[in-house]
């Protein structure tokens, strides 16, 4: 959700329209057949857990920790 923005006599409330014309997803327009109803499949089934040595949980903690907004 946006900010709120100031309004006035040069900057009016917008009127949004009473019937919403067209509804579309993102899904839909990237899908080939465009009904959405394909199936994911990942392309790689990997069942083995990655395991991490503690120095590279470490590192990571610290990345994200040094990356705070």
């Amino acid at each position: 959700m946006g900010r709120p923005v100031p309004h006035g006599p040069g900057v009016p409330v917008p009127i949004p329209p009473g019937v919403l014309q067209s509804v579309s997803s993102e899904s839909d327009r990237d899908s080939p057949s465009g009904n959405g109803s394909d199936v994911y499949q990942p392309e790689d089934i990997n069942d083995v857990p990655e395991m991490f040595t503690q120095g590279e949980i470490n590192d990571l903690t610290n990345s994200l920790n040094h990356n705070d907004l």
